[in-house]
């Protein structure tokens, strides 16, 4: 006999699976978010509400009053459009028609609204619309080289769902499963897809959905001997499957144990009817809700999970999830999740996965489905709000939904329940979960409580391995600190041999890294870096060190990309130091080859980069890489002012890069034209001396202030000299000596007066760059009079300002400005040519008066090189007496014969030397055999000086020294 209740509960059950669930319209009081208001124009009455309800749908609810409230049909796309530029909007499939709206499933990834939004609700049909909603669509299981998938880059991947071919998605029936009714049929990510190929032979629809990394990585599988061959084929991710002994414990650390001694990413063991299967998650990489504070190891995965040997699918979908999970690929994590819950749908596990890893689906964009299988496994429970899953679970719900407040008021439920005895796991989770937070952090009380929390639950394992971690990460360096145990032992060894580099495979933990490397070629860079891009990062990873990256064999663009590649994997301490090395091999590449470095793949790389928060150690590397990778090469290609710009844009996020970006600049500057290398003097000096502060501020700035002296600019030397004097460079002062110079020059300039108040060495070099006595520059140059004539402030200072500084153009010339130093100086140089260029041509009084005017100038300044000089041709030429000459007649002097050189006397010499006879005389006395006596080296030596050069004159000299017929010239006896 059929009871009433009986009958009761049949009605219920034929009306769910007839297609009547839903037949009232979901409450607006017991909406998750009933924000969105529906219509047609902002000014419009509403046609109605969209309520989140509980079940992870939405019901677009008509309102009452409303005429015309649009009206779709099962399966159809459905876009919400706000009226308001700055809100969020949404994509939608149609679940189920009713008469008072209808219910969707969201499909996008966006932000939920939680203030009042006005929008229209409008369908999704035309190759236009599905254009502006980024949607692609085809027919057929070949996914990973369709065009338009390709086309969105390696940060964007793809959900994609069955469909026909007006785009109309497949709807599953709605009967309150472990999943949601519109199912994902595949996910294609960076050029791998995984489908199943038979649900879209009709058609399908793929929608984007952000990535957490631009790579997919590869995983590897603990297979043991036990259990039969798996089929792993139906993966995204490369999957390499080994062979042995799995015999851990279902204790997390002995799980991890066993994964770090096989490098494995999953395990997985086998009894006569069930296989099970083994997650490390102690130190692989965290499920985080993006730009929330909601993130952790998962929850599910400390304990292992069995299904029965026959269920094949729902065994090949647990390993890859497990695979995923390790691995850190949360979008394939969540499609292999939907996939196991569908392969065993009544069994215990799938319904313990679908509470304990609502985490997944939530952190890869799909809160609502995360919300449905725990709704859904708990539908049992009397008060949801007492099971610490749940409460964990809806918490990363309200977090991937925007409910900041209401996920803390959660997260605060979680703690509570924590704390009584039976909540062991979740107690253990928080606390591990903190750890991986906040080590690496300053937040040494944190990481105390932490700890603190695992002594008193009496867990000693999970103590060794939070040790472990700390000790790992606070050290700075690739050496576990932690005392000997079983765990940290585990990690070695990591130098095994590596014949062939395309078989010879990394793990998370760098194992046969050295020997990957040692064993590349130059051919092997692509193949080195793509390795590196595709392998996860764990917490604790000592097989990759920072010396192995010092190969050298491969060329400039493929060892950046190795670096950048590798940076993520190194330990927190040892980063600085990575990038440091990184920004030598840019330098070095654009000093041989100029400033265009282009890197393949730059944005999957720099995706890469954000294994880390912003204040955990080596994260401020990761953001300098990330910059270098992403702004400083592409704009240095463009120009050496972007450059700048892009380190201007860069500082006000990373501050710290100014620590690093001097041998950027200089690089720069090594094959810049005179014009780039003029501005990029100047940009550097600005900006180092509003940003860096140290010894780079300082020798740019010096450079700058030697450039502008050079060519006369006092004013503007003496600004950027008291910029440098404010670099505050710390420690020993390389800088120091070349600063004195500069301000003793600048003096110098402006009184013509060596100041009393340098140091001795500083008056001693500052003597020698004005040319004043003694002056001898090396051993070798002891010939005062043949000195170089200019002041020549780049030699004196320290090379590495000589090799920034760059000539300027000189200010126009001022008859009323004050007359420098060096304007003297370089008058009286262009008197003596003109009076060279005069005695070559035979214009001795012209050449007189103008070696009058150039021992004028030269006596102002106490130029001593100028002063011996013009005196020596005074004495040869015209009789040590130029006034005396000047104010005599002008008379043709008889001429004189060169003949015999050995017969000619001093007056008969100087006729010669007036009469333009300079280039005879050298050719008369370099006759073989000749005999000289003093005046007629003498007047050799004067002519050299009419007619060669310094060089040519100086070469002279030396191969004449001797005697004391050029002590007037030379300021010494010789």
């Amino acid at each position: 006999m059929v009871t009433l209740r009986q009958l009761v509960l049949f009605g219920l059950a034929a009306a769910v699976f007839s297609g009547c669930a839903w037949s009232q319209p979901p409450a607006e009081h017991q909406a998750l978010a009933a924000s969105y208001e529906i219509s047609t124009d902002a000014k419009k009455p509403s046609l109605g509400k969209l309520l989140l309800t509980e079940q992870g749908l939405w019901g677009f609810v008509h309102a009452r009053a409303a005429k015309e409230a649009p009206t779709f049909s099962r399966g159809e796309l459905v876009a919400f459009l706000p009226h308001e530029g700055n809100a969020p909007a949404h994509l939608f499939g149609v679940v189920a028609e009713r008469s008072w709206g209808v219910m969707l499933q969201r499909l996008d990834g966006r932000t939920i609204a939680f203030d009042t939004v006005r929008g229209d609700l409008v369908p999704v049909r035309s190759e236009a619309q599905l254009e502006r909603w980024g949607i692609c669509h085809g027919a057929g299981g070949n996914l990973a080289d369709d065009a338009c998938l390709g086309a969105a880059g390696r940060t964007v991947a793809w959900r994609v769902y069955g469909a026909n071919a007006k785009h109309r998605l497949s709807v599953a029936e709605d009967d309150n499963a472990l999943v949601l009714p519109i199912r994902t049929d595949g996910v294609v990510h960076a050029g791998r897809a995984v489908v199943r190929a038979d649900s879209l032979e009709r058609g399908w629809v793929a929608v984007p959905v952000r990535a957490n990394r631009a790579t997919v990585p590869h995983a590897r599988v603990l297979l043991d001997t036990q259990c039969p061959d798996i089929d792993l084929t139906r993966s995204i991710q490369p999957i390499e499957i080994l062979r042995g002994t799995v015999d851990a414990s279902e204790h997390p650390v002995e799980i991890e144990e066993a994964a770090i001694a096989a490098g494995a990413d999953a395990l997985v063991r086998c009894a006569s009817e069930e296989v099970t299967v083994q997650v490390p998650m102690l130190f692989r990489p965290r499920l985080q809700v993006t730009n929330t504070s909601a993130s952790g190891v998962p929850y599910g995965a400390m304990r292992p999970w069995s299904f029965a040997k026959e269920n094949r699918a729902a065994v090949e979908s647990a390993v890859l999830l497990a695979a995923s999970l390790s691995t850190g690929a949360g979008v394939a994590a969540d499609f292999y999740l939907e996939r196991t819950l569908l392969a065993a749908p009544e069994t215990k596990t799938a319904g313990r996965l679908a509470l304990e890893l609502m985490q997944v689906a939530a952190a890869a964009g799909r809160p609502e489905a995360a919300l449905r299988g725990g709704r859904a496994a708990t539908s049992e429970a009397w008060h949801r709000q007492n099971r610490p899953a749940f409460v964990l679970g809806k918490a990363w719900v309200l977090a991937a939904l925007g409910q900041t407040r209401s996920y803390a008021e959660a997260m605060t439920r979680v703690s509570k329940l924590a704390k009584e005895p039976a909540n062991r796991q979740a107690r253990l989770w928080l606390a591990w979960s903190q750890l991986r937070d906040d080590a690496g952090t300053s937040a040494k009380q944190s990481i105390t409580r932490a700890m603190s929390v695992l002594e008193k639950s009496n867990a000693p394992k999970w103590l060794e391995a939070g040790e472990l971690l700390v000790g790992w990460i606070t050290s700075g360096q690739n050496t576990l600190t932690a005392p000997k145990t079983r765990l940290s032992e585990a990690f070695q060894p990591f130098d095994a041999g590596c014949e062939d580099v395309s078989t010879c495979k990394l793990d998370v933990y760098g194992r046969n890294f050295a020997a990957l490397v040692e064993a590349s070629s130059a051919d092997d860079g692509a193949q080195l870096v793509e390795q590196l891009q595709s392998t996860a990062v764990a917490a604790i990873r000592p097989g990759f060190r920072l010396s192995t990256l010092d190969a050298g064999k491969l060329g400039a663009a493929d060892s950046v990309a190795m670096r950048a590649a590798a940076m993520p994997l190194l330990s927190p301490g040892l980063r600085e130091d990575g990038f440091r090395e990184l920004v030598e091999d840019v330098a070095g590449a654009w000093r041989e080859s100029g400033r265009c470095l282009e890197v393949e793949q730059t944005d999957v790389l720099v995706a890469r980069l954000g294994d880390a928060r912003r204040d955990h150690a080596g994260q401020a590397a990761l953001a300098a890489t990330r910059w270098l990778l992403a702004g400083a090469l592409p704009s240095a290609c463009e120009s050496p002012r972007k450059f700048i710009q892009s380190l201007e844009r860069g500082l006000i996020r990373y501050p710290k890069i100014t620590t690093y970006a001097a041998p950027l600049l200089e690089a720069l500057t090594s094959r810049a034209s005179k014009e780039d290398r003029l501005v990029l003097l100047r940009e550097f000096g600005d900006f180092t001396a509003e940003h860096e502060k140290g010894a780079a501020c300082k020798r740019w700035n010096l450079a700058l202030a030697v450039s502008s002296a050079n060519a006369g600019r006092l004013d503007e030397a003496e600004k950027e000299l008291t910029r440098a004097i404010n670099c505050e460079a710390t420690g020993e002062d390389a800088y120091e000596a070349t600063e004195l110079l500069i301000i003793g020059f600048l003096q110098f300039e402006r009184s013509a007066v060596v100041p009393s108040d340098l140091s001795a060495g500083a008056r001693a070099r500052l003597a020698a760059l004005v040319r004043r006595e003694p002056v001898v520059d090396r051993v070798d140059e002891v010939c005062t009079g043949l000195l170089p004539l200019e002041y020549n402030l780049s030699r004196y200072v320290h090379p590495n300002i000589a090799a920034l500084a760059v000539a300027m153009p000189e200010l126009p010339t001022d008859e009323l400005a004050l007359e420098t130093s060096s304007r003297s100086a370089s008058r009286g140089i262009a008197s003596l040519l003109v009076a060279r260029r005069n005695l070559g041509e035979g214009r001795p009084r012209l050449a007189a008066k103008a070696l009058a005017e150039s021992r004028q100038a030269f006596a102002r300044i106490d130029h001593k090189v100028g002063l011996r000089r013009v005196a020596f041709l005074e004495s040869v030429i015209f009789g040590g007496d130029l006034e005396a000459y000047l104010e005599g007649e002008d008379k043709t002097e008889r001429s004189v014969s060169l003949d015999s050189p050995d017969k000619l006397d001093a007056g008969e010499w100087a006729r010669a030397l007036m009469a333009g006879k300079a280039r005879e005389i050298l050719a008369a006395v370099a006759v073989d055999g000749a005999q000289l006596d003093d005046e007629a080296k003498r007047a050799a030596l004067a002519a050299s000086l009419i007619v060669d050069s310094e060089e040519q004159t100086v070469e002279k000299w030396r191969s004449n020294a001797g005697g004391a017929h050029l002590a007037d010239l030379c300021g010494r006896d010789e």
